[in-house]
């Protein structure tokens, strides 16, 4: 009788255990943010043409995450790489600038040509983490995307692809 009760005691201990492994779900994804700039020419000088754009990565955007939105306890951003579409044949972009704000985040690259137009970005752990907690934090990473390309009127989409590593409660 008293293995019976010690078993009885043992089963019912083990589901009532707050294991934090039993009570969390790890997945790895990408979360993408595209922005689309359209690049007039609208420019005094005939060969330098600027752009800017604001975009925002929301979490409650993605279907997969939007049931865990609230019950979030960890999102590491493992890299973060970079595409780029629209750049006819024979033109450049000279600069672009990629930030997110409130974070340390900034990167800039350089002669862009259709032929170079997608890439791992060379982060730091520290930007990253910086990245990650700010998503976390606030749900969302607002992106500034500023450029000057060597033609105009184009259509430039920008694909950013955050791989992370996500960690929610059940």
């Amino acid at each position: 009788m008293k293995t019976k009760l010690f078993l009885l005691f043992g089963v019912i201990a083990m589901f009532w255990s707050c294991d934090e492994d039993v009570l969390t779900y790890k997945f790895d994804t990408t979360l993408k943010q595209t922005t689309i700039i359209d690049i007039e020419d609208n420019s005094l000088k005939s060969n330098a043409f600027p752009f800017e754009s604001i975009d925002t990565l929301n979490l409650e955007d993605n279907e997969d995450l939007k049931k865990y939105i609230d019950l979030l306890n960890e999102i590491v951003i493992n890299e973060i790489s970079y595409s780029l579409n629209g750049i006819p044949k024979g033109e450049t972009i000279t600069k672009l600038n990629i930030a997110i704000e409130q974070t340390d985040f900034n990167v800039q690259l350089l002669k862009l040509s259709e032929n170079n137009t997608e890439a791992v970005l060379k982060i730091s752990a520290d930007k990253l983490k910086t990245v990650s907690t700010s998503l976390l934090t606030n749900k969302k990473l607002i992106i500034k995307t500023i450029g000057e390309s060597t033609y105009a009127p184009m259509q430039l989409s920008v694909e950013l692809d955050f791989d992370s590593s996500i960690t929610t409660s059940l």
